[in-house]
Order: structure tokens, then C-alpha cells, then sequence
């Protein structure tokens, strides 16, 4: 706001600002707020947005089992329980170079007692999942093992929500044979017989096809 004292003009009319010097009367462009440092921050945002939904839309029938004890607990769908999760803790660097960060995934989150030293492992057609077997007791030892594994490069995944029980110490998912040379992300993880409960995933490394 634009005031006169002593005959002279100081302050702000619309996107001017006056200001006296040496006697005279000077008008400037006011300062406004950093539209460039707003845009980076807006655009940082948008991608990250982009990526975690792309990911999450991949595993949507796999998260609709891995992320339903989450979402109840959160009050949120199991959709926006994972995508949460990616958007505040798997999304590295800086726009417009962002990714996700495959070790810091969750594909599944849930109180019961994770996979203990998972390994994974190629054969032919098929990626070969082993875990340490504890003295779990019933109902722990019935608890089947999750498995997905994702290609970046093509963009799919597959998985198995049901695999072996957990006594068993090994599990295995076939995978398509057009991901013959390409990378391949995988995590593991368990769900009880009975209920909604799973445990966080673990992710298992990568691999070549």
C-alpha cells in the first residue's frame, strides 16, 4: 500500500513499488514470490506422483491383499495405504529426474514376523525364493509365502499371493519368457491361512532373466 509523506510517494500501487532517492520519486516492478523455485517444487510433485501411480497400478490386485490390514489400520484404501507408503519413502533424486528406488519398495505391510534371510535365485524359466525356517509353531508355520517380481522394462509383473507354507523353507514363480535379458525386481513376504494379516515385504534383489 502506496502512502505520501511529506510530499513524496512510498509503497506499493498494483505491481509498482515507489521509492524516493535523492530527492526523487522512483517506481520498480514489485518483488512477488519465486515462481520458478514454486514450479520446480509443483513439478517435483506431479512426478512423483506419476511414478508411484504407474507402480502401484501394476501390483493393484496383489495390493489388494498385501495392503488391506494397512488400510484398515490407516483408514485408507489398500490403493492409497501403498501409495502413500512409495510417495513418502521410495522416491529418490530430484525433478525431472526422479525414480523409484526399488530397495525401499513395500509391496506389503502387515504386523506378522517377515521372512527371515530370503535368497533368491534363477532357474531356467523360474525364480527360486528360499527363507530360514525357525520354530514357528501353528498357526505361523501354515502362513503362505507372497512372491512378485516386477520388470521395469517392460512394465509387468507377476506374482503369487499363495505360494508354499512357510515351514517349507522354499517357493518358486515361473515368469514369462519375454523377460529372457531383462532385469527383474523381486520381493517376498507372507500372509496368514486365514484373515487379512501379512508381514512387510523384503525385497530380494535384482536380476537378469
Amino acid at each position: 500500500m502506496a502512502r505520501v509523506e511529506n510530499g513524496n510517494l512510498n509503497g506499493n500501487i498494483g505491481n509498482l513499488n515507489y521509492y524516493q532517492r535523492d530527492g526523487k520519486t522512483f517506481a520498480r516492478k514489485r518483488r512477488g514470490k519465486n515462481k520458478n523455485r514454486a514450479q520446480g517444487k509443483q513439478l517435483q510433485g506431479c512426478l512423483k506422483l506419476k511414478i508411484a501411480t504407474h507402480f502401484v497400478s501394476l501390483i493393484g490386485e496383489f495390493i489388494k491383499v498385501s495392503f488391506v490390514a494397512e488400510g484398515k489400520e490407516k483408514q485408507l484404501t489398500p490403493y492409497n495405504s501403498a501409495m502413500s507408503g512409495i510417495l513418502n519413502h521410495a522416491i529418490v533424486g530430484e525433478a525431472p529426474n526422479q525414480e523409484l528406488d526399488m530397495t525401499k519398495v513395500l509391496v506389503a505391510k502387515g504386523g506378522l514376523v517377515p521372512p527371515i534371510n530370503p535368497i533368491m535365485t534363477c532357474s531356467d524359466n523360474r525364480l527360486i525364493f528360499t527363507w530360514e525356517v525357525s520354530d514357528f509353531s501353528w498357526p505361523s508355520a501354515n502362513e503362505r509365502v507372497m512372491l512378485l517380481a516386477y520388470s521395469p522394462e517392460w512394465g509387468e509383473v507377476n506374482y503369487d499371493l499363495a505360494g508354499a507354507q512357510r515351514s517349507k523353507g522354499t517357493g518358486s514363480l515361473e515368469v514369462s519368457t519375454s523377460w529372457r535379458g531383462k532385469k527383474i525386481e523381486t520381493y517376498i513376504a507372507f500372509r496368514a491361512e486365514t484373515g487379512d494379516m501379512v508381514s512387510n515385504s523384503i525385497y530380494t534383489g535384482s536380476i537378469t532373466f
